[in-house]
């Protein structure tokens, strides 16, 4: 049997008034039956971690010993915590260079692939702009890196981060999310300038250089030697973490924008001296920018962990899991068996270590509240005995047609200056336009995103009042819609 605390109580029976000798290690004790019933106790008895053999022997008043019986108990405790994850499920972008450098192209998504695969956690690697847009929007996602090497002029062959795109990133890190852009290519991208905390400023050709790390945290400390292209930065909002030896340009770049972080590499990693240090430093940048909170809205996608630690002693575990209606499971992990709403996992845990039962599941578009239900039972001579029930709650506080019309509301309440009330205006406006928009088809989708962006848009040129609340809002909204759209175009592709 497994017991959770290191001092227990033992109780036994024999026969009346008999002799009770129990032997643990060094630890021999003595007790006398009760001279009606035979029960005996031996009090504050101190465990060792894992397992805990017993012998006891009676001798009765006649004087006759008994053989002795083993007993075996097992110092074990399993620590569940249960919540919501902000672990990265991220999307890389890779673009293809076309005719110019396929080498290259191969070894930076090797680069990638290999960093991502040993850091562990979901991600998914694409090359072309409508697979990035469809899986970008579909709200599975919540970190993004994007590798833009080439600016080629060659159809299909080039990363295309057009305006629109810019925004809809800036916004995803405006509202929590994790941006990486690894940039050698000289191609502006002005709308996402304020979120990587940077202008451009050109474009350096196969530049030999040291880069020194200004970061600690960022994995490793010292220099390394680069050879390739790269582009020059200056600084606005963001803060320097690694840099050049002789150009007055960053390396690297970290900045915080609204509730989300962004990194800028201006040059290719890949192309480092140091491959094994500079995917330290590629996957410690993408655990400092992942998001810091769960977002949680309607119709969004969020993870959650059952982390289990089984402490002093193996255990085989069955974790069962149980969602209330209303949540539409989209992925597992650790290969449980799935009957209606309940996820049950067995699983083999070494002592000493913690393990992960994880999925993911899209929330409606209601205001309400949620509350999935995990059972934890150890198994013990061949049968499963409970051990603890842990209970989360999840809570939409707002479906999206209330948060739409309270956010035109709070728009309205802004106190402004008279000159930037016509920003307020432009903003309610599209809205509006959303609120009424008749939507049947992905296109009508679009115009929704297209409307929400040009309102969001409007919000940024006020600068007499606090706007960050109000646009966050805004881009909940956009984030809706984007999942939407992903959905429609999902069904009739």
């Amino acid at each position: 049997s497994f017991v959770s605390t290191d001092t227990v109580t033992i109780l036994g029976t024999a026969e009346a008034g008999a002799s009770i000798t129990m032997g643990f290690g060094e630890d021999i004790r003595g007790a006398t039956a009760d001279l009606e019933t035979g029960a005996f106790t031996f009090e504050e008895v101190q465990l060792v971690p894992g397992k805990n053999e017993f012998s006891f022997f009676a001798t009765d008043r006649a004087g006759n010993k008994s053989e002795g019986t083993l007993y075996t108990l097992y110092l074990g405790r399993l620590e569940i915590t249960k919540g919501l994850s902000t672990a990265a499920r991220t999307l890389v972008w890779i673009g293809d260079a076309g005719d110019r450098d396929p080498d290259l192209l191969k070894s930076t998504r090797a680069f990638i692939d290999d960093a991502l695969a040993s850091h562990g956690g979901t991600y998914t690697i694409v090359g072309r702009t409508d697979e990035f847009v469809q899986k970008f929007r579909s709200g599975f996602y919540n970190t993004y890196i994007i590798v833009d090497l080439h600016a080629d002029d060659i159809k299909g062959k080039d990363i295309q981060i057009h305006p629109q795109l810019q925004t809809e990133l800036r916004e995803a890190v405006h509202r929590g999310e994790g941006l990486i852009l690894i940039k050698t290519s000289p191609s502006e991208l002005p709308k996402l300038n304020e979120a990587l905390g940077v202008t451009f400023k050109g474009v350096m050709n196969n530049i030999q250089e040291t880069i020194t790390l200004d970061s600690p945290d960022l994995g490793i400390g010292g220099t390394m030697g680069y050879a390739g292209d790269a582009v020059q930065a200056t600084l606005t909002t963001g803060t320097q973490a690694a840099a050049y030896s002789t150009v007055s340009s960053p390396a690297m770049v970290r900045n915080s924008y609204g509730r989300g972080q962004a990194a800028l590499f201006t040059f290719n990693p890949a192309q480092a001296d140091n491959s094994q240090g500079m995917a330290a430093v590629l996957t410690n940048t993408l655990e400092k920018i992942k998001p810091q909170e769960p977002l949680v809205s309607p119709e969004g996608i969020v993870q959650v962990d059952i982390i289990v630690e089984a402490q002093y002693a193996d255990f085989d575990v069955k974790v069962i899991e149980t969602l209330p209606e209303g949540l539409e499971l989209i992925e597992t992990n650790q290969d449980p068996t799935i009957d209606g709403r309940t996820i049950t996992w067995q699983k083999h845990l070494d002592k000493d270590t913690t393990t992960t039962f994880s999925y993911l599941v899209r929330l409606p578009d209601e205001a309400a509240t949620y509350t999935t239900t995990t059972e934890i039972a150890y198994l013990t001579e061949g049968a499963y005995v409970p051990y603890e029930t842990h209970e989360l709650t999840i809570t939409i506080d707002k479906a999206a047609a209330t948060l739409l019309i309270d956010t035109i509301s709070r728009l309205d309440a802004l106190a402004v200056a008279v000159t930037e009330r016509t920003f307020v205006e432009d903003a309610m406006n599209h809205l509006t336009k959303v609120r009424n928009r008749t939507v049947g088809t992905a296109r009508d989708a679009e115009r929704n995103i297209d409307d929400i962006i040009k309102a969001i848009q409007a919000v940024t040129k006020i600068t007499t009042a606090d706007t960050n609340a109000v646009r966050t809002d805004i881009d909940v909204l956009l984030r809706v819609w984007e999942i939407r759209w992903s959905i429609d175009t999902k069904d009739t592709s």
